[in-house]
């Protein structure tokens, strides 16, 4: 599992399984790579681990979904301690469509559940990110997407982590 690459590019799943965000161990052994943030989840470990080549990136698309899952959360919290730093290329408010989680409402444990977590960033590790997804009505930048009811909206970012140069 030593990677030999200067750069790995991902766009993983990022959709947390409901026992990622709701249990500290949840999901700790999911049965794929596509189940939840699995396969994420092991780029972030091989990162930290020091697995990737002297010098390498690691460049990942994630969600304000994905940081509901604590493994995830834990990782990118830990990565300044283990010597990789993580930095954010771009950040952007999305729509996710209310009725695609079905019911025509997302599910629950993917909402910013205190108004802390919807209006304001959380630092994780060295950076700041926007955690869970606003209910329909509420985008984090206003104006005429609070007007889209069928909407829920979340932040997608892309990461660059690599270990610090000595």
């Amino acid at each position: 599992e030593e990677s030999n690459f200067d750069l790995v590019v991902s766009n993983p799943p990022y959709i947390p399984a409901r026992e990622e965000v709701l249990e500290a161990d949840g999901l700790t052994q999911p049965a794929n790579f596509w189940e939840g943030c699995g396969l994420l989840v092991r780029l972030l470990e091989l990162m930290l681990e020091g697995r990737f080549a002297t010098g390498a990136h690691l460049v990942v698309m994630i969600t304000s979904l994905t940081l509901k899952s604590q493994r995830v959360a834990a990782l990118l919290s830990e990565a300044p301690s283990r010597g990789v730093e993580v930095r954010t290329l771009l950040e952007r408010e999305i729509a996710w469509k209310a009725w695609y989680a079905g019911s025509g409402r997302g599910p629950k444990y993917l909402i910013a559940e205190t108004d802390s977590e919807r209006c304001e960033r959380q630092r994780l590790g060295n950076c700041e990110f926007f955690i869970g997804a606003t209910k329909p009505g509420d985008s984090r930048i206003g104006g005429d997407r609070n007007r889209r009811m069928d909407y829920h909206w979340h932040v997608a970012y892309v990461l660059d982590l690599s270990h610090k140069k000595a």
